[in-house]
């Protein structure tokens, strides 16, 4: 091992003994001697190869140590027997030195060697440089002739305009193949014939031509041209674009003409296409007034016409021709819209750009325009270079189609509410009828308990909340604007003092309240109450719009003339086309209302605060309807709203019918015997007892037809006949007219869950009187609708 050892660092051959059983850490082998020594183990006597160690070649051998007596000694705890492979010693040889020894040497082989083979063939390539020399020249020569006369046919053979060379006398020296496709005459032809130029050319430029070839002969007139037209020997006409030069050889002697002879068929209808194409756009751009835009993308400049200026206000040298200029105008909620479709059509995504958006014209207006336009010119990246289009206003447009959705969307929203009616009527028939009978039976409770006694206190009280409960059927049909009685005159400016009066403490210290007397009575057909709850209504929501806020609400009162088209769709029914109206007009200095707001606010159930509101509003557009007026809003955001009550000025005839309806006598007696026809079992029963309290004798019919047979039966014996509208097998206007024409003079009072608006008084014979009782009612409306028909 010491030896080994030595060696290596003597010479650079290393030297190893190991085992696959090392009692040395340092003997452990590595992976070419483990191998080996693994292949000794299964026979092998010796093993040599070229193999790297740490990154350098060697050559490698190792032969095996076979165990011996002696070795058992030290090797024997080891399981070794005499005769196993104990291990192996190796040596590795270092081959670098000896392969840089080689390279040395096969480099200098390599260049005598070169040298030796570059001496013979300089010599073999001087002798044959020597022999060509002569035949080179020569070569070169044909070869320069050949192609300087294949140069020349194919540019003359080959060119596709019709080439010439007219010598000095007036012959042809050449004439080019392309004659033919352009005239339809081959070479020899023109070559055969002198005059066949002159023979096809066109009559009317025949003399034009002829003055040009006087050029033909002499050589001091330089270029000219010709453009004319030819008969070709189909017979076709065409133009050619004729050109010719003088020609001189090296010395300065004239050869002739060089002539040149081009189709321009195709280019002359192009000119007269776009020519017819140009007229045709100015006068479609003269009738539509379109603006024209021709934007250069790179610089940004665009060019625009005066129509494009005209329809913004704009001369043409008052703005500037920019892309800034144009985008500058757009309004800024559309410019984003401008962007994208722009963008989409750079990108490929469109065919054409189009996009409708608004500019803002030099009168400050906002002119909606149709912008369309496409890329013309694209680089060879694909960007886009220039861009033409043109831009037609579209406002008078935009505004039809505005005006065309919000009439479709009032129409939807009237639809709705002649829903809402048959609804509301519908449930008001069913309710005013049950109320009728509980309100009935309440009222004779009441007539027969003893005074004092708890049980006619709980009477009263029951009754007090049953003629509660009974407006809820009117107050729906107030909603959607239905029963429209006759209503006394009263003083509009009093009943709003009164209510402004009633709820001063409502009105928190931030508000100051301005209230302008009216300068004389505002007398208007109206229900006190109803009326009132509108002033309360719109009071309420102006003091709302206030909330958080200092600011001022104004009340004023007036006389104005207005037409009903003025007002909100759902105040035009059933009201004259013109007409007085006393106002009283609430604004406030609130948050104001949103425009697109302003339209719905009177919608059942619409409301901008928390669920649960939304009514206040509808009953009132209700409660107007069935007066016969109106409301009308104005605002504007951050600027408050101004809410106008407008109600039909009280006529002197109106007020003293009026008054005359509201006369009694309580002195009439009661008695005699009425017919009382109802469906419904309950108002049958309760009906026939308040008649009979009243002292009348009553006799019960359950539907129409069983009333008309009753009354037949009866005849003059009745004094008076009421009648439910709607029952099986005839309602009551069918009984009543088919009673009235055995019976014309006997009195008639229909009752009905129904407004009387509601009655189908298409039904009714012409010229019938009846009177008329909604449910529910009291003792008292029954008695007094008796009066008046009983007092005809």
């Amino acid at each position: 091992r010491q030896m080994n050892e030595e060696f290596s660092e003597l010479y650079g051959v290393v030297g190893h003994i190991t085992s696959l059983k090392p009692l040395r850490p340092e003997n452990a082998p590595d992976d070419w001697e483990r191998a080996t020594l693994v292949s000794f183990e299964r026979g092998a006597k010796e093993r040599s190869e070229v193999s790297d160690i740490n990154g350098s070649p060697y050559l490698r051998f190792m032969r095996p140590m076979l165990t011996r007596e002696g070795c058992l000694k030290c090797h024997g705890h080891q399981g070794y027997k005499v005769g196993d492979v104990r291990g192996g010693v190796g040596v590795a040889v270092p081959l670098k030195p000896l392969y840089v020894l080689a390279a040395d040497q096969s480099r200098t082989l390599i260049v005598w060697h070169s040298v030796i083979l570059c001496l013979g063939i300089s010599i073999i390539a001087l002798g044959f440089v020597q022999l060509s020399r002569r035949d080179k020249a020569r070569m070169e020569a044909e070869i320069a002739l050949r192609l300087s006369e294949e140069r020349f046919r194919t540019v003359a053979d080959f060119s596709y305009d019709w080439e010439t060379w007219i010598r000095p006398d007036g012959s042809y020296e050449y004439v080019s193949p392309s004659c033919e496709h352009i005239t339809g005459y081959s070479r020899d032809e023109f070559l055969n014939n002198q005059n066949l130029f002159l023979d096809i050319i066109y009559p009317d430029d025949r003399e034009t031509f002829i003055e040009h070839t006087k050029l033909h002969f002499s050589p001091d007139d330089g270029k000219a041209e010709f453009i004319g037209r030819i008969i070709t020997k189909t017979g076709e006409i065409r133009w050619i674009w004729h050109k010719c030069q003088s020609v001189f050889r090296e010395d300065g002697v004239w050869s002739g003409r060089r002539v040149s002879n081009r189709d321009i068929t195709d280019l002359r209808q192009a000119e007269n296409d776009l020519r017819v194409s140009e007229e045709r756009l100015n006068i479609a751009l003269q009738n539509r007034e379109l603006g024209l835009w021709d934007w250069d993308i790179e610089s940004g400049k665009v060019l625009f016409n005066q129509c494009w200026g005209d329809m913004l206000g704009y001369r043409l040298d008052e703005i500037e021709s920019s892309i800034s200029t144009w985008k500058g105008l757009i309004h800024p909620g559309d410019a984003a819209i401008f962007s994208k479709k722009i963008e989409d059509h750079f990108l490929g995504k469109s065919t054409l750009y189009e996009a409708e958006y608004r500019l803002l014209a030099k009168s400050g207006q906002w002119v909606w325009v149709l912008d369309k336009g496409k890329v013309v010119e694209w680089d060879s990246k694909g960007k886009p270079l220039r861009a033409i289009g043109t831009q037609l206003d579209i406002t008078a447009r935009r505004k039809q189609v505005t005006r065309d959705k919000e009439m479709i969307r009032q129409r939807e929203h009237m639809r709705r509410i002649e829903s809402l009616e048959v609804m509301a009527a519908a449930i008001a028939h069913r309710f005013n009828n049950a109320m009728t009978a509980v309100q009935g039976n309440l009222e004779l409770m009441k007539m027969t308990l003893p005074d004092e006694s708890a049980e006619k206190e709980m009477a009263i009280r029951a009754l007090g909340a049953a003629r509660g409960a009974s407006r809820v059927g009117s107050m729906m049909l107030t909603y959607v604007g239905q029963g429209r009685p006759i209503f006394p005159a009263a003083d509009l400016f009093i009943l709003v003092q009164k209510t402004v009066v009633d709820m001063k403490g409502e009105f928190p210290s931030s508000i100051t309240l301005h209230f302008t007397p009216a300068e004389g009575p505002l007398l208007c057909p109206m229900d006190q109450k109803q009326i009132r709850e509108v002033v309360l209504t719109v009071l309420t929501n102006a003091i709302e719009a206030m909330e958080g806020i200092e600011g001022a609400i104004e009340i004023t009162f007036g006389i104005e003339s207005c037409q009903s088209s003025s007002f909100p769709l759902m105040f035009r029914e059933d009201i004259p086309g013109a007409s007085r109206y006393a106002f009283c007009q609430i604004k406030d200095s609130g948050s104001g209302i949103d425009p697109h707001e302003v339209d719905r606010i009177f919608e059942p159930f619409y409301t901008t605060k928390f669920v649960g509101r939304g009514l206040g509003l509808a009953m009132a557009a209700g409660i107007m309807r069935s007066h016969r007026g109106a409301l009308t809003v104005t605002s504007d955001p951050g600027e408050g709203a101004a809410v106008k009550i407008l109600l039909p000025v009280a006529t002197a005839l109106g007020n003293k019918q009026v008054q005359e309806e509201k006369q009694e006598d309580d002195g009439m007696k009661y008695s005699g015997m009425v017919l009382f026809a109802d469906d419904d079992n309950n108002v049958l029963d309760t009906g026939k007892k308040i008649l009979e309290k009243c002292g009348f004798t009553v006799v019960t019919a359950v539907d129409g037809e069983d009333a008309v047979n009753k009354v037949f039966e009866l005849g003059t014996s009745l004094k008076a006949v009421i009648l439910d509208v709607s029952m099986p097998k005839k309602d009551g206007i069918e009984a009543m007219n088919e009673i009235r024409k055995k019976y014309e003079n006997i009195p008639v009072l229909l009752v009905s869950g129904y407004s009387e608006k509601d009655l189908s008084l298409d039904k009714l014979n012409e010229g019938q009187s009846y009177g008329f009782l909604q449910k529910p009612f009291q003792i008292a409306d029954l008695k007094s609708s008796l009066q008046k028909i009983l007092s005809i």
